[in-house]
């Protein structure tokens, strides 16, 4: 069950760690950014549901990143001052930003399901500004600045749409936990199987 706890701290948590990323990937720290998204899976996944639904989710976009990000990666368009364990991989701080972003589908970005059309806009506005902003932080350089954001741009329009998609299907926040209590002390009424 999604409340406005959850949403908000959601959305704390990921702007908390998303800057912990992106800023740690700049200065040559890139386990700090990873660091701080375990702790925030941690706290999504302990307040969920349904954890096994919601972990396929996390797994899921994780998997759909790490080929995406990797393939950027190798276009050589792209280049980042740390984070690359193996030269055809993208960095881990990178990876980390997928699951943190996965952590949003069925909190933060719930209203936006079903809503195909924005989530193409969204995404082909978002996933370029995302990788600019990276740039101007220094965590990222565009080496052919103008063909790389115009294919994110692009891209990002088929993956926002992709991923909301996988969130209706994969939605931990739809069900209480066993036993109907919800973390944080929410009762819900459960109905008795006969």
């Amino acid at each position: 069950m999604r409340d406005r706890f959850h949403v908000i701290s959601n959305l704390l948590f990921f702007q908390i760690s998303y800057f912990a990323c992106v800023l740690g990937g700049a200065a040559g720290l890139p386990w700090l950014g990873p660091g701080a998204v375990l702790a925030a899976v941690a706290w999504h996944l302990w307040r969920v549901g349904d954890r096994l639904t919601e972990t396929r989710l996390l797994v899921a976009v994780l998997a759909i990143g790490t080929l995406f990000e990797s393939a950027v990666t190798m276009t050589g368009w792209v280049e980042y001052p740390s984070g690359r364990v193996v030269p055809w991989l993208a960095p881990v701080w990178i990876l980390a930003l997928w699951l943190l972003f996965a952590t949003t589908l069925n909190l933060c970005l719930a209203w936006l399901k079903h809503r195909w059309w924005l989530a193409v806009l969204l995404g082909g506005i978002g996933g370029p500004l995302s990788f600019y902003g990276g740039s101007k932080l220094q965590a990222v350089e565009l080496v052919e600045p103008v063909a790389v954001l115009a294919t994110l741009a692009v891209a990002w329009a088929l993956l926002m749409p992709t991923v909301m998609w996988l969130s209706t299907r994969l939605d931990g926040w739809q069900r209480p936990p066993p036993g109907g209590t919800l973390r944080g002390g929410d009762v819900r009424r459960v109905r008795p199987v006969h």
